[in-house]
């Protein structure tokens, strides 16, 4: 029996895209016979140090104990904290020695005491980007060194290498669980998508309500839209920083677990990140998406489902465009969405990884 062994930030039940992309595939690791170990750091004091999640065994690095968290933000606390993780790193080598397979999440950093015994069964997956545009040079450099030192690497967005220095061996961009209801007899189903936008539409947003998800552009349109219709409802499915602002137009659900109730009502649904976009397309939704600098249009753009979208840098833009809708045969549409959201399973993610570790 192959062990794999996950080093990552946070895991479940922490709510994020890296946790759910990691939940899905060890699923179906698990089901195929792999022994998986994730080792993660605590996100808050609550959770478990150890603890077995779907026959998965997670490991959490004791991170709010080891230092205060207002010390972990100046430079001085952020050594430390290195020296900790490395501390605590060594002290478990032995699941990273008996790994047959490293599979590390951006933090390639805490491998660095027992690198030189591991080196040859690491591989590493970059995940997103650190959220600042332009991407500083120090950032750029801190990957391509991480690069290096793996086996071979995954980019998570084909932009990544428009922005980095590094070239993966693999492109992935996460994957979906195709809903098991029948999407003919949801209440949606128009004859034409000119009727995307009315007094009885409903508009989802899904996904963490903040500054980096292009929030604040959502709300500028979401406000012109509602001077039209008072009474369309709009949802927001996530939170963050602008829960406030957001209960201004709509309702706030917090973070839920499962979103399909009501993605599958949707008329419209707004999203910025890949797998949030790829939930909506599951059930043959348009998904309009909002970009403020170059790199954000290159991860939306470069997204193989990027033809069924509509990507704007604007409001006024994005609303000419949600009006011009109605030139399209909305049946036609949803089906083809679909049929793209049904090549991008998380199946498919897993054989990407087996190819790259070059296991059966």
């Amino acid at each position: 029996m192959k062990k794999i062994l996950h080093l990552t930030k946070y895991y479940s039940p922490h709510i994020g895209g890296v946790e759910t992309h990691l939940k899905e595939i060890n699923k179906i690791l698990i089901k195929q016979g792999y022994q998986v170990t994730v080792i993660c750091s605590q996100s808050n004091d609550q959770e478990s140090l150890e603890e077995v999640i779907d026959k998965v065994r997670v490991i959490r690095i004791p991170i709010n104990s080891l230092l205060p968290k207002l010390f972990i933000k100046n430079p001085l606390g952020k050594f430390l904290l290195k020296i900790k993780v490395w501390t605590w790193i060594a002290q478990h080598s032995k699941l990273l020695l008996q790994a047959d397979i490293i599979q590390i999440h951006d933090v390639m950093w805490w491998i660095w005491p027992l690198y030189m015994a591991v080196y040859y069964k690491t591989f590493l997956t970059f995940h997103g980007w650190e959220g600042k545009y332009p991407v500083r040079t120090i950032d750029k450099y801190h990957r391509y060194f991480n690069s290096l030192g793996a086996k071979k690497t995954i980019h998570a967005g084909d932009f990544i290498s428009q922005f980095y220095l590094d070239k993966p061996n693999f492109v992935i961009y996460g994957g979906v669980n195709m809903p098991l209801e029948n999407r003919k007899n949801d209440h949606n189903q128009k004859e034409h998508l000119g009727d995307i936008l009315s007094s009885k539409s409903q508009i989802v947003f899904l996904g963490r309500l903040e500054f980096e998800n292009e929030i604040e552009k959502y709300l500028q349109l979401f406000k012109i839209i509602k001077e039209k219709y008072p009474q369309i409802k709009i949802t927001f499915v996530g939170d963050g920083s602008f829960r406030k602002e957001c209960l201004e137009f709509g309702q706030v659900t917090g973070y839920i677990d499962n979103p399909n109730s009501y993605l599958k009502n949707a008329d419209l649904v707004c999203a910025s990140s890949y797998l949030s976009i790829l939930e909506a397309q599951s059930y043959g939704k348009v998904v309009c998406s909002f970009y403020s600098n170059p790199l954000k249009k290159a991860y939306l753009t470069t997204f193989p489902g990027a033809k069924f979208m509509i990507i704007d840098s604007t409001p006024s833009s994005m609303l000419s465009k949600l009006n011009k809708i109605n030139k399209l045969d909305e049946r036609k549409l949803s089906g083809e969405i679909e049929k793209f959201a049904k090549t991008m399973s998380w199946q498919n993610v897993v054989e990407v990884y087996k190819k790259m570790w070059s296991v059966n």
